[in-house]
């Protein structure tokens, strides 16, 4: 297979990987859409293929601004009711965030226990995938940066800077009450996923795996997972390598 740029387009940050017969080569940050990363300026992609959360004029001129570069074709990820093995549980399978999707196809190939997907990005998203590679359904809250904004943004003597609290025990000033309030918040999140976990799949022994540029302000709420607990910081890229060998013709 040719060389393959893959861009990962969340609501925050695009994360790009370079790929030569499926290997990475090269990988990071797209942080400013006016400024391309350096390291593009000596590739070459036969291909670029993309998933992308963000709104469709934005994506456009994501477009625009690769095609400037490169004359190739662009390939923007989607969910589909089956591929790889893996099941989507959504009714309408489209509907699924098709980041939320990929990384389901990367769990599925590269772990055999159910799994918990938590990808704690702008929003939260927690999926659930079973042995078989069915998709259980999942749940989206928002993220602590998120939370926090909006509660400064709604009040008018409620804005204190963030700071990853150290525990989530009561708070003597408002500052500490609003951040460990926030993370207690996904602390009963995280509760009652675990509870589900077990419900789900008596018995067995749930691979916890977490993902996402916000992972570290939950370790302190994570870190009582039971089972295996693993962090991939790549997996919708990842899975959108998955899912171009599975849906597209090799470059």
């Amino acid at each position: 297979m040719s060389d393959l740029l893959l861009l990962d387009c969340g609501n925050s940050r695009i994360k790009w990987q370079w790929r030569r017969a499926g290997s990475v080569q090269q990988q990071g940050i797209w942080s400013d859409g006016l400024v391309l990363p350096a390291a593009w300026s000596t590739m070459r992609p036969a291909v670029i293929w993309g998933s992308s959360v963000r709104a469709v004029a934005d994506q456009k001129v994501i477009e625009q601004t690769l095609h400037r570069i490169w004359d190739v074709p662009i390939v923007w990820a989607t969910s589909t009711a089956q591929l790889a093995g893996v099941v989507n549980g959504y009714e309408r399978p489209e509907l699924l965030g098709v980041d939320r999707w990929l990384t389901l196809l990367a769990c599925h190939a590269r772990f055999a226990d159910p799994c918990v997907i938590i990808d704690a990005g702008t929003a939260v998203t927690v999926d659930f995938l079973g042995m078989q590679g069915c998709h259980a359904g999942g749940y989206i809250v928002p993220g602590m940066t998120l939370m926090h904004g909006s509660l400064c943004r709604g009040t008018a003597r409620l804005r204190e800077p963030w700071e990853t609290p150290q525990n989530i025990q009561p708070a003597r000033q408002t500052k500490d009450a609003i951040n460990r309030g926030l993370l207690l918040l996904m602390a009963g999140l995280m509760h009652e996923v675990r509870q589900q976990a077990l419900d789900l799949w008596p018995g067995k022994t749930v691979q916890w795996v977490l993902t996402g540029g916000g992972i570290s302000m939950l370790n302190l709420v994570l870190d009582q997972l039971p089972g295996g607990v693993h962090t991939v910081p790549d997996l919708v890229l990842d899975g959108l390598y998955l899912w171009g060998v599975g849906c597209q013709t090799p470059a």
